[in-house]
């Protein structure tokens, strides 16, 4: 049912996904990894036992506003455009699972199997940044390195943003509906 896919644009939604955001769009929605049991608090680097996906988020809006600044959807959607350009024609970073439109900027999600994490928590930080300084040269757009620790959670695509007393829906600019390795539940 996950991938019972609706035409919605552009975009192809998996439908169970397209339902659980819009039944929710007041909540914020994240997907996790696999923790340690027994957690009463946010999880930390140390919690995480296993992951299979790393985003890199992109803050387009900061990003334009160093150069105007009332700065609209369609403008930060077209720098996606440029963005999504050059992550097709570079073979390290053509193969995303979704690219999504957060509001304010663009998550670039990476799906894998499921790897075993508890000896690797140094090894994904320093690795994320040092994808992170590629990222830069290639789109000329800072990643967020913030998002470099294991346990930082992720929004789930479509879902809403409420932060800051926003409510900004997050808009599915591609999806790789067909990778074996993207799980909703």
């Amino acid at each position: 049912e996950v991938f019972n896919t609706l035409n919605t644009g552009n975009n192809l939604v998996p439908k169970a996904l397209k339902e659980v955001t819009e039944n929710n769009s007041y909540k914020d929605l994240y997907f996790f990894f696999f923790l340690k049991t027994g957690l009463k608090k946010r999880a930390a680097d140390n919690d995480v036992i296993e992951k299979n996906y790393v985003y890199f988020d992109f803050d387009i809006r900061k990003y334009l506003e160093t150069k105007e600044k009332n700065i609209f959807n369609q403008e930060i959607k077209n720098e996606i455009d440029r963005i999504r350009k050059c992550l097709d024609a570079d073979e390290r970073f053509k193969d995303y699972g979704a690219l999504v439109f957060t509001g304010n900027g663009l998550h670039v999600y990476y799906f894998s199997k499921v790897i075993n994490t508890e000896e690797k928590k140094d090894i994904y930080s320093k690795g994320y940044n040092e994808i992170s300084k590629i990222l830069k040269e290639l789109t000329g757009v800072d990643v967020d390195l913030k998002c470099k620790n294991i346990a930082r959670i992720a929004r789930v695509p479509t879902s809403f943003n409420n932060k800051k007393f926003e409510h900004k829906n997050g808009e599915v600019e591609k999806l790789h509906i067909q990778s074996e390795f993207i799980y909703f539940n």
